[in-house]
């Protein structure tokens, strides 16, 4: 029995026995340790650009992305909504200044009819009356021959020169004046068919024979 527990006490013995070893060497290790010098490894861009690459997928979120579409698509939307609100306020800007530009022309203020008509056409080129407007106002402000005045026996009759006079935007009393010239009636039977006033009438047809729409068959 003394045998074997000698055997295995002998066994833990060696199991737990701690190598040998040189303090003062160790010391010296340890103090030589601090001045080894460290050797950096040499800059590679490709692997700094791989780095920074992975940092900004990780903090890009990939669930963020159809909340950025829809961004884009609600701002996409507002822009066209904008434009929309910005057609139909040059519209109503055109209308406004063509009435202020017949209106003129009427009161035979040429200069700031002129005005208006240019203003229309700049930004709208094929706006017919602004055109025919602008054109005779330069011809009242450089006089040509005069022409032949109407009196309520004139006999007026639109003049055949292929223009679409729908598209010339009249108000509505000039359009009325212009819906009973048929080239056979007199300026008088005209204001009483039309029912406005024979000098307004009168008025009306100077103007729409100055802007070239009518012309006088006898006077």
């Amino acid at each position: 029995m003394g045998r074997k527990s000698d055997k295995k006490g002998s066994r833990r013995e060696k199991q737990t026995l701690i190598p040998a070893f040189d303090p003062q060497a160790l010391a010296k290790d340890i103090e030589q340790a601090p001045s080894t010098p460290t050797i950096t490894p040499p800059f590679d861009p490709a692997s700094y650009a791989r780095i920074v690459d992975a940092h900004i997928s990780v903090a890009t979120d990939a669930r963020d992305t159809p909340r950025t579409i829809a961004a884009a698509q609600q701002a996409a939307a507002d822009e066209l909504a904008e434009a929309d609100t910005q057609q139909k306020d040059v519209s109503a800007s055109l209308e406004d200044i063509g009435r202020a530009m017949y209106g003129c022309y009427l009161e035979s203020n040429f200069p700031e009819a002129l005005v208006l008509a240019e203003r229309v056409l700049e930004k709208e080129p094929s706006h017919a009356m602004a055109a025919a407007v602008a054109e005779r106002c330069r011809e009242r402000l450089s006089p040509p021959p005069e022409r032949a005045p109407i009196h309520p026996s004139s006999v007026v009759r639109l003049r055949a020169t292929g223009t679409d006079y729908s598209q010339l935007r009249l108000d509505p009393k000039s359009e009325v004046v212009l819906y009973h010239v048929d080239g056979f009636i007199d300026a008088g039977t005209i204001a009483e068919l039309a029912g406005i006033p024979r000098a307004e009438t009168l008025d009306r047809l100077h103007a729409l024979l100055d802007l070239g729409v009518l012309e006088v068959v006898n006077g």
